[in-house]
């Protein structure tokens, strides 16, 4: 599901490559039930996933991803539910559980006619719902996500949608020299990227030497992003590595060098680059 894009930009003097590990977005929803509330004397809930849509933000490239619906209480009392995902049919896996905040007149017109006398529907009721899928679920798994809500001590299923998305790793390794290694990470998917810096590690051979988090300033970074769609990710995503090779490294010979980055939004170890350097007895990188 996973593709790489490399994408060439310069800013004044230097050249920066970007490589984004980027997953095809897909929204499917289904509903469990249409716009027909139905008051009943015996109580019950009844609810809708009306779908899931990408919405676009400043804050971060990915833009935000929610599913959209509503659900009620109708019966004794009519007002809304508690309303449970999970990514599991019987509810084992919960992701979250939330109260409808938002207004849906087409629901409160629905409900208000049939009541008796009509019209008495308390005006502040609000059914609908506006999930903002956790950026956990940003892993380019396909998955179902299952809605119920609430009911005494009972949770009725309401709808499901399907969803994959990953907008995954933003990342550049500019300098690879003798003293430090240098370059650049972010994580689209993240929850507030601007203020979320990433781990960075390196490894020879294979063998862990070194670590950072990508905290430093990068301003062409920052001013790319909002640029190129208009992105507030913030400056301070770069990295550097100053690297105290071990004895055993330094013989003269080639060794492979790779730096990788941890995807803060699904705790993976991703490598964002590569190179196949010597270095020498003083620990220098040729």
């Amino acid at each position: 599901m996973k593709q790489i894009h490399v994408i060439s930009f310069r800013t004044g003097i230097t050249a920066l490559v970007i490589v984004a590990i980027v997953g095809v977005v897909t929204f499917l929803a289904s509903s469990a039930s249409a716009l027909q509330p139905t008051v009943s004397s015996s109580g019950s809930v009844q609810g809708s996933v009306d779908g899931i849509v990408s919405i676009s933000s400043s804050a971060f490239p990915g833009g935000y991803v929610v599913a959209n619906g509503w659900a009620a209480f109708l019966g004794y009392s009519i007002g809304a539910p508690m309303v449970r995902v999970s990514t599991d049919v019987a509810g084992a896996n919960v992701v979250d559980e939330f109260r409808p905040d938002i207004a849906r007149q087409d629901v409160w017109n629905v409900i208000n006619a049939q009541l008796n006398p009509p019209g008495s529907l308390d005006q502040n009721l609000k059914f609908g719902f506006s999930w903002r899928i956790p950026a956990a679920l940003h892993d380019g798994v396909q998955r179902t996500l299952y809605f119920s809500a609430k009911n005494g001590e009972a949770w009725e299923p309401i709808g499901q949608a399907e969803h994959v998305r990953d907008m995954g790793l933003w990342s550049s390794v500019d300098h690879w020299g003798t003293g430090d290694i240098r370059g650049w990470a972010l994580d689209a998917d993240g929850e507030d990227v601007a203020n979320q810096p990433l781990p960075v590690f390196l490894y020879v051979d294979g063998e862990y030497v070194a670590s950072t988090v990508a905290v430093g300033m990068r301003a062409d970074v920052a001013n790319y992003f909002l640029e190129h769609g208009g992105y507030a990710v913030g400056p301070m995503h770069g990295f550097q590595i100053s690297a105290n090779m071990p004895a055993r490294f330094r013989d003269g010979a080639v060794h492979v060098l790779e730096v990788y980055a941890l995807e803060a939004s699904e705790g993976l170890m991703t490598r964002i680059g590569q190179a196949y350097r010597t270095i020498e007895a003083d620990g220098s990188i040729l």
